[in-house]
Order: structure tokens, then C-alpha cells, then sequence
């Protein structure tokens, strides 16, 4: 981006927008200068007035999600145009909203992420591996098929009822039970607290520690 500012004061006249050479070249014109290349790095002298680059200037927090952005208004400082990005912190039912939408966002990548069997065996536990295990055992439950060919991570194999209720069952658990538990159980830790309370909470570690706690029962 781009600002034209007089220099005598630093006011700034145009910008800071997309460089647009012919809209530049018109104010610069029009203000008693002399058309130039506003595309030109650093500051371009153009008489009365020049042309700087402009930047904003970013300091973000550790746990974005509890603040909202802001702006302090455009300066002229050291050769260019600079504005502040300046975050401030949500009210209390703004940041416990914002949490959970934060938690439900690791939920989800714990839950779409896969396990291991006790034997190794990795299973997927993407929306679409779920849902064709459940309709894989659905269907042999019901008596379907006395088997089905499966294509798991390991690849294709033939797999009866007794081979597929073991991996049914632990997708069952990771997912209904530990990811949707250990969610529930922090999202109600986050119900009692404040906006300046919740800047301490870790929610990755503790979504973490409620899932191996509900794993191990």
C-alpha cells in the first residue's frame, strides 16, 4: 500500500490504498506536484508532497480468539505510513463464545485424526472413514453380508462381523466418547469463567487431559 502526505505537516492526503499509478499521479498533480512512478520502493519526492509506503504494524497475543481487532488511526513515522493493529480483550460472553468455538475447532482435529489398535493398527477417523465403518457394521449387524470388503489404511481386506465390531466400537469411543466428552468437559469449565480468567487456561492441554482421563476409565 501506498499514502500520499504533505510534507510540511505529515497530513496525508490520499491512502494509504492499493497503488493505483494513474489515481496517484492525479492527486499528486492536482496537489502542485509532479507526476511520478508511485510504484518505486522507499519515499518518493514529488515537491510539496511525497509518496510513502504504508504499513501496519503487528504485535499479535498468544490466544487471539479472546480479542477483537483494532486499529489506531494512520501516522507518519521514520519514512512511512503506519497504523497500529491494537487487540483488545472481549467481554465475558464474548470470550467464553470464542473459547468454545476454539475448543470445538480442537475437538474436531482430534477427532479427524486417527488412533492406533493395540496391535498397531492405525484407523482413520475422517467424517467419510467414519461413516463408512458404521455403515460397514450397520450392515453386518443387520445381516447384510456375513462379510464386506473393507479399504482401511493398510489397505483392502475381508472383514467379518467379529473383525469389524472391535474397530466399530474404539471409533465409537475416540470419537462419542472421548473427543465429544473431553469437549463437554471443558466447554463447562469455560461456563465459570471470566474473559481475564481464561487468558490462564491452556485449552489444548486440557482438552488433552480430559481425553485421557475419559480414555482410561
Amino acid at each position: 500500500m501506498k499514502a500520499i502526505i504533505e510534507k510540511s505537516t505529515d497530513k496525508i492526503i490520499y491512502g494509504p490504498a492499493a497503488t493505483s499509478l494513474e489515481k496517484m499521479n492525479d492527486v499528486v498533480t492536482r496537489y502542485g506536484g509532479l507526476p511520478t512512478d508511485a510504484f518505486s520502493d522507499g519515499v518518493t519526492d514529488c515537491g510539496p508532497l511525497a509518496i510513502m509506503q504504508a504499513k501496519e504494524i503487528d504485535a499479535p497475543p498468544i490466544k487471539p480468539w479472546l480479542y477483537f481487532l483494532d486499529f489506531t488511526a494512520w501516522r507518519v513515522e521514520s519514512n512511512f505510513v503506519v497504523r497500529d493493529r491494537v487487540y483488545r480483550l472481549l467481554d465475558d460472553d464474548q470470550a467464553r463464545a470464542s473459547a468454545k468455538n476454539k475448543l470445538a475447532e480442537i475437538r474436531y482435529n482430534a477427532e479427524v485424526a486417527g488412533f492406533d489398535l493395540p496391535d498397531g493398527t492405525h484407523v482413520r477417523t475422517e467424517l467419510a472413514d467414519q461413516n463408512r465403518i458404521a455403515n460397514a457394521h450397520a450392515g453386518l449387524v443387520a445381516e447384510f453380508s456375513e462379510s464386506v470388503d473393507f479399504k482401511g489404511y493398510q489397505g483392502w481386506s475381508v472383514m467379518t462381523l467379529a473383525e469389524l465390531e472391535p474397530i466399530a466400537r474404539a471409533v465409537f469411543r475416540h470419537v462419542s466418547v472421548y473427543c465429544f466428552g473431553a469437549e463437554r468437559g471443558v466447554s463447562e469449565l469455560i461456563d465459570t469463567k471470566t474473559a481475564d480468567e481464561m487468558l490462564e487456561l491452556d485449552i489444548n492441554d486440557l482438552f488433552s487431559a480430559k481425553y485421557q482421563e475419559l480414555a482410561a476409565e
